[in-house]
């Protein structure tokens, strides 16, 4: 994996845009563990990747995905959220701003970059939660009200990595499971299989049926 991630920040830099690896991949990569689902965020102009790989194919928000020698590879160009409904954002604006990016993310763990020459980047103290094994939110805990499946994803993170939620995360989730009612079933079904699919999921089954979670209803 480390191996097709320099090729990749090595394709994907130059002197008029920068491209950093980002989220759950980052994680991996610290943690030494593989992952076929490599996410970058970039200043580029996202028209020239068909320059530079085959079978590239547009996705949401501007984004665009193509396989690369097995991986999954997604790419966005670094952007600031100003409206989000229903967990979508329906006003945003592209920025070569890489803070404004970072702090529109979920969690301070999912906001951590990895540049070109593999140093991290991190402006919402997303290494230091990393190193405490802890998932907290980015800025006020209502964002997870924006996109209520965060909650979700916070406890696939949880399940995944074997980290802890931080606090004021936990008693949010107990207190406001029942948002989850507004989203759709098929966003939470995906979040759900990863979860089921851990092989950590029995460790934390009790713990997610305090969060107030049933999983057998997906």
């Amino acid at each position: 994996m480390k191996e097709v991630i320099i090729e990749l920040l090595n394709r994907l830099n130059n002197d008029n845009y920068q491209t950093y690896l980002v989220g759950g991949a980052v994680i991996n990569f610290l943690n030494g563990t593989e992952t076929n689902d490599l996410d970058f965020a970039t200043t580029m102009d996202l028209t020239l990747l068909d320059q530079l790989f085959n079978d590239v194919v547009k996705s949401d928000f501007g984004g665009y995905k193509f396989e690369y020698q097995g991986y999954h590879i997604d790419i966005t160009h670094l952007r600031n959220d100003i409206t989000i409904k229903n967990g979508y954002p329906t006003n945003y604006e592209l920025t070569n701003n890489l803070e404004l990016d970072a702090n529109r993310r979920d969690f301070t763990i999912n906001a951590l970059y990895l540049n070109q020459e593999l140093k991290l980047v991190d402006y919402v103290n997303g290494y230091e939660d990393y190193q405490n094994k802890i998932i907290r939110p980015i800025g006020d805990i209502n964002i997870i009200k924006e996109d209520p499946i965060r909650m979700i994803r916070a406890i696939r993170f949880m399940v995944t990595y074997q980290f802890n939620l931080d606090s004021v995360l936990s008693t949010f989730i107990k207190d406001n499971i029942n948002l989850l009612a507004n989203v759709k079933k098929e966003r939470i079904g995906h979040e759900i299989d990863k979860i089921k699919g851990s092989i950590n999921y029995q460790i934390y089954f009790d713990e997610i049926k305090e969060l107030g979670l049933d999983l057998s209803l997906y």
